[in-house]
């Protein structure tokens, strides 16, 4: 698809489905829409990139788990959208549950490599290396 607005859409009608409850989904999302770090989360889209990676070479950044398959939420059955995907994060986060604070970009991505039946994206991450 070309926007986020439309895979939520698209989401949508599928949560509706008999399929709804029966394969795991993901939509893959940008830095800019999913990240919690609070100094990364407030920069300029242009600089997250960036200042994550950086963050996340040095280890500084306690929501991305260097060992995510062994500490990341069980991808369930169902449907889920960015926002699903960041009140699970951000809902973890809140509750100071280390164990499954998580960050939502890495979590999206790990999710769509480990175990996702559908995975939904822009066109543009397609074509885009740096989204891989």
């Amino acid at each position: 698809s070309r926007t986020h607005a439309q895979l939520k859409q698209v989401c949508t009608t599928l949560k509706n489905t008999v399929y709804g409850g029966r394969v795991r989904c993901v939509v893959l999302g940008s830095r800019e829409q999913l990240c919690t770090h609070h100094q990364v989360s407030r920069l300029a889209p242009a600089l997250q990139q960036t200042a994550c990676e950086k963050t996340c070479k040095a280890r500084q950044c306690h929501l991305r788990m260097h060992d995510l398959e062994k500490r990341a939420p069980y991808h369930e059955y169902g449907v889920s959208d960015l926002e699903d995907l960041k009140i699970e994060t951000s809902a973890a986060v809140q509750a100071r549950k280390s164990k499954k604070a998580t960050c939502a970009y890495y979590l999206s991505k790990y999710r769509a490599c480990a175990s996702a039946d559908i995975i939904f994206m822009p066109y543009n991450y397609l074509l885009h290396d740096r989204y891989w």
